[in-house]
């Protein structure tokens, strides 16, 4: 079972250019980040309400500056910040700068997923060009050069935090944790753990000690439990030497003894590094819902 992870449906707002010049008056789209690419398939509508074919534009993570999404009371917003605007060239509703794509309320846990997916590969994107551009053995002026670089379409990179290696590390590790167990191996967990880790159970109602005795629990859920859905947003990574909190928050639809349930919360994990390798060290969940469903996968 892996993370779902959908398309988004957005609409594009013309400019007054487009209208007088092309007679566009509204633009539907279809956001998706696939194998590697951030596809946008759109089509326009014109002033004689005739649509036009399907069109696609596909940007590599070297097209992209920026991915973010702006959240508004009424509206949200995913806003996209290319390398070169030369990327949307055609494309109704493109600003100088960037390019606004609304979302319907609708789809804003997709739109939140999608945008968290793509800006955290759009950042080991640019931390391997870094460590790829930069000399092992290079002069730290020389190394900052090299960071400064041209990425491949011929922008100029931004340098990363300080701590976005570390942070990259933990989410991998949390990557690898949640892949365990969604997937039926509670066995590889163990590698991942601290001997003397603490799952606190929500709402502090008791706790679980040991390496052994978490394994254990997870073992019991893939043993007994059935994931239909697990979805992730919100994700965030605050590292602060060698300790680090990861969190994020997730909805799971999950059947056991015949019964769905529907589950949602924000899962909090600390993590300690440890001969250069991050290892859980402590868990909760907070703001736990569970109830009973008839929801589908």
């Amino acid at each position: 079972m892996l993370i779902d992870f959908p398309s988004v449906p957005v609409k594009l707002s013309p400019t007054t250019s487009d209208i007088i010049t092309y007679g566009v008056i509204d633009v539907d789209g279809l956001l998706a980040y696939r194998d590697g690419y951030l596809t946008l398939e759109y089509r326009t509508l014109n002033l004689g309400h005739a649509t036009s074919d399907v069109k696609t534009i596909k940007l590599g993570l070297n097209d992209l500056r920026e991915i973010i999404l702006k959240k508004q009371l009424m509206r949200w917003t995913i806003v996209l910040r290319p390398a070169s605007m030369s990327v949307f060239d055609g494309l109704p509703g493109a600003g100088t700068a960037g390019l606004d794509l609304r979302v319907d309320r609708t789809y804003y846990e997709e739109a939140e997923r999608l945008v968290s997916h793509v800006a955290l590969e759009l950042s080991e994107f640019r931390l391997n060009t870094l460590a790829s551009a930069a000399p092992h053995d290079a002069h730290p002026s020389a190394a900052q050069d090299s960071a400064s670089a041209p990425a491949l379409s011929g922008a100029a990179l931004p340098l990363p935090p300080p701590d976005i290696e570390e942070r990259h590390e933990v989410a991998a590790a949390l990557r690898r944790i949640n892949d365990a167990w969604l997937n039926g191996r509670p066995d590889d967990l163990a590698p991942l753990l601290h001997d003397r880790m603490v799952m606190v159970h929500p709402g502090f109602s008791g706790r679980g000690e040991g390496r052994d005795a978490i394994v254990a629990g997870f073992a019991d859920f893939t043993a007994h439990c059935r994931v239909i859905r697990y979805r992730e947003s919100e994700n965030q990574v605050d590292v602060t030497g060698n300790t680090a909190i990861a969190s994020f928050a997730f909805e799971m639809i999950y059947e056991r003894d015949g019964h769905r349930y529907l589950s949602t919360g924000r899962d909090l994990w600390v993590f300690a590094k440890r001969e250069e390798i991050w290892l859980a060290v402590w868990r909760t969940m907070m703001d736990l819902r569970e109830e009973e469903t008839d929801a589908a996968g």
